[in-house]
């Protein structure tokens, strides 16, 4: 039974990929031992060789971790002993955020380049994207679900003939508060790229809209924004967390407000965060006829229990985040599919690769053709049940933790990375 360590960014602090990769390698035998990169109240430089004793000690065969906020401490990838184990570093998300903002810290961007690290990045853009700002080459990989936390169960039979759509919108009181944490240059700037946005076509990556803003800006805030020097890298870093906010809330407002013309809408929406909108909000922003939404807070829903959301209505809903750009695919998709649910999503590209598109998923285009696929999805009881079974089956086949596992270790024990399947994802 080899030892394993796991790394968290700060005590306590641990996403609900990371649970599940933990519990997976439990699962398959190995003794994990859990580490924090940092602690309140400690000083972390001061604390770096106890820390670098205390992961080596139980003689690691490899070390895991998620990236983004995962180097927050440049020092201990650096540390010689360190460089000797293998790192696995798992990227679930747009690398860009956290680069823009640890870049400015020293020795920040080595760190990413160690020779004994392999970076799994969920989508093709964001592996290009990190190969040219990082220099380094990544492996695919895509999320997926544990079938001992999410299986078929009952439907439940309140809002069974619901669409549903398990997930957030941001609130505005929460996005205004972003906002003001921006320099009154940084303000303006999100000005133009709120505006551009409200203009971009369905499922634009945020990211290169914000990119286009910037480089379209007035003259003057061109100047503003130079004189500011070293300060302007925690300015990118707010601007792209604004960015993140707008782009995820306009895809996921374009396709509910279609959503609620074709048929009754229940959003499981809340998290443990509270920046989620409200019910009077979405009410609100969705223009939603009058007893066609409801709403469901979602806060105190344990990930025990998250199997539980996928037994409600007829139809599940998904509308990507746009900084998925070639088809970085949320857990939605694994969850949903491992309850034997029918799910209506957008096209993207690798998601194509994971399952077959009106077999497994129903798909749409954008918010031009969206209610019409609903209407007629929700007409066709027996291709429901159809797209429901195909996609259930084809999660036990190739998608779920285990299946990520293998494919992982034989990357990591690889001394040549080989060129992964779709299958093997």
């Amino acid at each position: 039974m080899s030892s394993l360590a796991v790394l968290r960014p700060l005590e306590g602090v641990e996403t609900m990929a990371q649970s599940q990769w933990t519990s997976t390698l439990r699962k398959q035998g190995h003794r994990v031992h859990i580490h924090n990169l940092r602690t309140p109240n400690v000083d972390p430089r001061a604390n770096l060789n106890q820390l670098v004793a205390e992961v080596l000690d139980p003689r690691p065969e490899m070390i895991f971790m998620e990236g983004g906020g995962g180097f927050n401490l440049p020092e201990f990838f650096h540390h010689r002993k360190i460089q000797e184990v293998p790192v696995g570093v798992f990227w679930y998300d747009a690398p860009i955020r956290p680069y823009s903002c640890f870049i400015s810290q020293p020795g920040y961007r080595d760190a990413l380049k160690q020779a004994n690290m392999t970076h799994f990045i969920w989508d093709g853009f964001w592996r290009k994207w990190f190969e040219t700002h990082v220099g380094v080459p990544s492996l695919p990989i895509h999320l997926a679900a544990d079938p001992d936390d999410f299986h078929p169960l009952p439907r439940i039979s309140e809002y069974r003939d619901h669409a549903v759509f398990v997930g957030t919108l941001i609130s505005q009181k929460h996005i205004e508060a972003e906002r003001k944490k921006l320099h009154p240059v940084g303000q303006h700037i999100a000005k133009f790229f709120a505006k551009n946005i409200d203009n971009a076509i369905y499922g634009l990556n945020p990211y290169q809209i914000l990119g286009d803003t910037l480089n379209a800006l007035p003259e003057k805030l061109v100047s503003a924004l130079e004189m500011l020097g070293h300060n302007n890298s925690e300015i990118l870093y707010r601007l792209n967390i604004f960015a993140w906010m707008i782009g995820k809330n306009e895809v996921r407002k374009r396709i509910l407000r279609e959503a609620v013309k074709v048929a009754p809408l229940l959003i499981l929406s809340g998290n443990f965060e509270e920046n989620h909108a409200s019910e009077t909000e979405l009410q609100q922003v969705l223009k939603a006829p009058e007893k066609r939404l409801v709403v469901r807070d979602t806060r105190d829903c344990n990930v025990t229990d998250l199997k539980n959301l996928y037994a409600y209505g007829r139809l599940h809903l998904q509308a990507t985040d746009p900084q998925s750009v070639e088809g970085g695919i949320p857990f939605r998709v694994f969850q949903t599919t491992a309850c034997k649910r029918p799910l209506l999503t957008d096209k993207k590209n690798e998601l194509g690769e994971c399952y077959a598109f009106g077999r497994e998923l129903l798909t749409y285009h954008s918010e031009v053709d969206f209610a019409e696929t609903l209407e007629h999805a929700f007409k066709q009881a027996d291709l429901l049940e159809q797209v429901a079974e195909a996609g259930y089956q084809r999660f036990l086949k190739e998608h779920t933790w285990q299946h990520r596992y293998h494919y992982v270790m034989s990357a990591m024990r690889s001394s040549s990375k080989p060129k992964m399947t779709s299958t093997q994802l």
